[in-house]
């Protein structure tokens, strides 16, 4: 369970409250469906956003300390304002926190590229379907989203698949725009809750959380 008073089990740090919804429904669904054994857990959000990679012991300076805690850190690549690629910049965050006592068997860095809403790519269909029954009304189709998303931001490519691979933030925003849904985080957070984790890991990103989780926290 998410709490707010120690001991923890686990310490995740995020960029935004958009990552923080979305994976603090899917490692609450992960204890409830028994992939992981319950634990007790602190969620963080970075008042930096995605620039808090840079030094991302200044937040989790109170937990460094605990010889036991895991620490679970995410940001995007893109607006990081980092000027190496995602394994070097993961390679970085694990680094300062060797520097800062923490055992590398305990840190899981992961960059998202370009964003983290490419998690969803491959459960696009079902994130669309969803966002659409909130609202009691179909699915909107990929070229109205396309068309959207290309309105929200020129520079997203004109092929859809392409489009999904390179900027998913846009594509989410131009399928939010088709619904006229409101950007928010409680979205991320019903997405948690509902999509599919198992075709969500087909996402080399979720994948490694997934591993990573599994593998510190293994079912009793």
């Amino acid at each position: 369970m998410i709490v707010d008073a120690p001991p923890y089990d686990l310490v995740a740090l995020f960029a935004d409250q958009d990552a923080k919804y979305l994976f603090d429904a899917l490692i609450e669904r992960g204890q409830e469906r028994g992939c992981l054994r319950p634990i007790r857990w602190r969620s963080l959000r970075d008042p930096r956003r995605d620039a808090f990679v840079q030094h991302p012991t200044e937040s989790l300076a109170p937990f460094l300390r605990s010889p036991d805690v895991r620490f679970f850190i995410t940001w995007d690549e893109a607006g990081s304002g980092t000027h190496v690629d995602a394994p070097q910049a993961e390679a970085d965050v694990r680094a300062e926190l060797a520097r800062a006592g923490v055992e590398a068997d305990r840190i899981l860095a992961v960059a998202f590229v370009p964003e983290l809403e490419a998690l969803f790519r491959p459960v696009w269909k079902r994130v669309v379907e969803l966002l659409a029954e909130l609202r009691e009304r179909t699915a909107p189709a990929q070229s109205l989203i396309l068309q959207l998303a290309r309105e929200l931001e020129p520079s997203v490519p004109q092929d859809f698949d392409q489009a999904l691979a390179l900027t998913p933030k846009e594509m989410l925003g131009g399928a939010l725009r088709a619904l006229q849904h409101r950007p928010s985080a409680a979205i991320y957070e019903k997405l948690g809750q509902q999509v599919s984790i198992s075709e969500m890991k087909r996402s080399q990103a979720a994948a490694r959380v997934a591993a990573t989780l599994q593998q510190w926290f293994p079912p009793a």
